[in-house]
């Protein structure tokens, strides 16, 4: 494994699908995709988008739970992803973002945000309570607001227009929640030109504190699979001292090795369900690091996980 850690590098930007999908067939199927979804945005939206957005799902292959207290795991991500095509809105003041989705079953929606009054702190309401798809792009909406446009005083973000379409399943272990806030922070950082701004270790740490904000205490591991993965190679994400990732080269094989992801089709709602089982099971695997340290006489200071 490299020493170089993916972490360090800036957010990657490429010009053509190919990049990350190598392969000629499978490249051509995801081309018509976002072609698709470009003549889509510019139908609804009278305008071309100006950066597609995306962020694939991922699978564990080593470390279930472990993330919340800083032990390393051994993601990979999937083909499967989340696109978000997005670009300025047409008024240069606006400051809210218009929501859709190509799947018409999912909500028309306007994302407001405003000041408070003391401060001026951004408010951006989300109801935790119950699930709606848009409660994660306004928490990676807030996020983005907060860290780059905390100050009244200062420059004021670019409303947009953001098309979401996507393939992971949703409920189905791979993660699809925390590839909706990483394409979504991903997009209003790209409509603010921010993308220069922060590292892809800052990235995930961003999405991190926003899937917090729809009330589920997530770790590093998802975020940081859906960001830092590369083609045909697993990740290995380490969280202490420092967030630290460097690819793990899957074998190559002629013929190629297939990997098979197989779906119960259970559905596994997590943010309906966070505070009796994800939530909870972050806390139980907190206090068993600690008896585990306690154990091994480990020390551990008062602030640290």
């Amino acid at each position: 494994m490299s020493s170089m850690s993916t972490a360090d590098q800036p957010i990657r930007v490429h010009s053509t699908s190919g990049d990350f999908h190598p392969d000629f067939k499978e490249n051509v199927q995801q081309g018509a995709r976002w072609n698709q979804l470009i003549d889509e945005f510019a139908k609804r939206f009278g305008t071309r988008p100006t950066h597609i957005a995306r962020a694939p799902g991922r699978v564990n292959l080593i470390g279930e739970h472990i993330d919340y207290c800083l032990f390393g795991v051994l993601p990979a991500a999937v083909e499967r992803d989340i696109l978000i095509a997005c670009g300025p809105s047409d008024d240069p003041f606006a400051t809210a973002v218009n929501v859709q989705n190509l799947d018409g079953k999912y909500s028309v929606g306007s994302i407001d945000p405003a000041r408070g009054e003391k401060g001026g702190e951004w408010i951006l309401p989300i109801d935790t309570t119950k699930l709606d798809w848009q409660s994660y792009i306004k928490a990676a909406y807030h996020g983005v607001l907060s860290q780059f446009f905390g100050s009244p005083d200062g420059p004021s973000p670019k409303g947009a227009n953001v098309l979401v379409t996507g393939g992971v399943p949703l409920g189905g272990g791979l993660s699809s929640s925390a590839a909706l806030v990483v394409a979504s922070t991903l997009a209003f950082l790209a409509v603010n030109e921010k993308l220069e701004s922060i590292t892809q270790g800052q990235l995930v740490e961003l999405c991190m504190e926003n899937e917090t904000r729809v009330g589920v205490n997530s770790g590093g591991m998802d975020q940081g699979a859906s960001v830092f993965s590369s083609s045909s190679s697993a990740l290995y994400i380490s969280f202490w001292p420092k967030l630290h990732a460097s690819p793990v080269p899957l074998p190559q094989t002629a013929p190629p090795t297939v990997y098979v992801i197989a779906n119960t089709l259970k559905t596994a709602n997590k943010l309906e369900t966070a505070k009796i089982h994800y939530n909870l099971r972050v806390v139980e695997t907190l206090v068993a690091a600690r008896i585990l340290a306690k154990g091994l006489e480990v020390q551990v200071e008062p602030k640290e996980k």
